[in-house]
């Protein structure tokens, strides 16, 4: 916990619907890849609007090509 937030950290698509399954509700924001292993963000923000339609979501990409 730093600053008053608590980051919880997946590896990949998969394992972020896993965490939201875990925590879901108290998630107020994720911080999405655009590229990552198994699920891309876009198809993962697909995913969790189903459960979580009001969660905030911001996409990064540090893929340089």
């Amino acid at each position: 916990v730093s600053r008053g937030y608590q980051v919880l950290e997946a590896g990949s698509g998969i394992e972020a619907l896993e965490v939201m399954e875990e925590h879901g509700k108290a998630v107020q924001l994720v911080l999405s890849d655009v590229v990552m292993p198994e699920m891309d963000g876009p198809s993962l923000l697909r995913e969790l609007r189903v459960s979580y339609p009001d969660i905030k979501v911001i996409f990064m990409s540090g893929y340089a090509e």
